[in-house]
């Protein structure tokens, strides 16, 4: 039993690896990190440091699943990732709110040059550091790494521990033994403290406090000065009261439109019903733009 119950495992998770775009189309070299991986793990002490993209070296940590995905998938988030190298150029202003251990944000760095900016947020102390670590590794010193929350407002504020990519905020008033007092900022008030006059690209994952940050960004979003944000619609928004339709709605009356990206298109697409919507979804002031400048920025995958 014990036997095929591994067996089971191991053929899980071979068709996970294989269904991700670039595993599909490398199918060698995935099993070759899948194996060096597993290898590594056992025989190596501590973060172990592979080179991803041809141009960035990344720590990856045993504990961290985002480190296994990343190492199981190469090009962790397909879509998404190519979004991010067809949208960016070299003098945006990129902001990466719940970075966790940095993939995103290096990744972002790639397209970002020495006339744009890179901020990324992390309350997490243990995720915040190997973030910091990250970016000393690649010699990016221009990234500023913020160990802050984003919220709807300053403040301390409580955000769970022992929970690897899925530690989060807790609601005011919610029981959990497990946490530590970190420090809340809400976007309006960070921009206007640092003089940041426009957000071209927003990445926010902070595990269904989504409408705090939003909410936190009222003014930016009413001036529509954040261009294209990508966020998560997660049952996880429950956890804080809040229904998808809310937090759609919320950004739909700030003027913005919610898409999906259309990968073999190279376009965002408007979505209809947000019942349908998949987990990473893009809103956008103006579309026209933001599809005008994918197909100028775009590049063979």
């Amino acid at each position: 039993m014990k036997n095929q119950n591994l067996v089971e495992r191991l053929v899980g998770l071979l068709k996970t690896v294989y269904s991700h775009p670039f595993n599909r189309r490398r199918p060698f070299f995935a099993l070759y990190r899948l194996i060096r991986w597993q290898w590594d793990k056992r025989v190596k002490s501590g973060p172990i440091i592979y080179e991803f993209w041809n141009c960035r070296k990344i720590l990856c940590f045993k504990d961290a699943t985002e480190s296994m995905w990343l190492v199981y998938n190469y090009i962790m988030d397909w879509d998404e990732f190519w979004f991010i190298q067809r949208y960016l150029t070299s003098t945006m202003c990129v902001f990466d709110v719940g970075c966790n251990i940095g993939v995103y944000t290096l990744w972002i760095s790639r397209f970002i040059g020495p006339e744009g900016r890179i901020i990324a947020f992390e309350p997490s102390g243990t995720a915040y550091q190997r973030c910091v670590q990250q970016m000393r590794l690649n010699h990016l010193e221009s990234v500023k790494v913020e160990p802050l929350a984003v919220a709807d407002r300053e403040g301390e504020a409580h955000f769970s521990t022992g929970m690897d990519w899925n530690n989060h905020l807790i609601q005011d008033g919610a029981m959990r033994e497990n946490f530590v007092i970190v420090h809340a900022v809400s976007l309006d008030h960070y921009c206007r403290e640092r003089n940041v006059k426009k957000i071209h690209f927003m990445k926010i994952d902070i595990e269904g406090a989504e409408m705090l940050a939003f909410r936190g960004a009222h003014q930016l979003l009413s001036d529509h000065l954040i261009d294209v944000i990508q966020f998560e619609v997660t049952d996880q928004l429950g956890s804080f009261g809040i229904q998808r339709s809310q937090l759609i709605q919320y950004l739909e009356s700030h003027g913005y439109c919610i898409c999906s990206y259309d990968l073999k298109e190279n376009r965002l697409v408007p979505c209809i019903d947000h019942r349908s919507f998949k987990q990473n979804m893009y809103a956008a002031h103006d579309v026209d733009w933001v599809n005008e400048r994918l197909q100028s920025g775009v590049s063979a995958h």
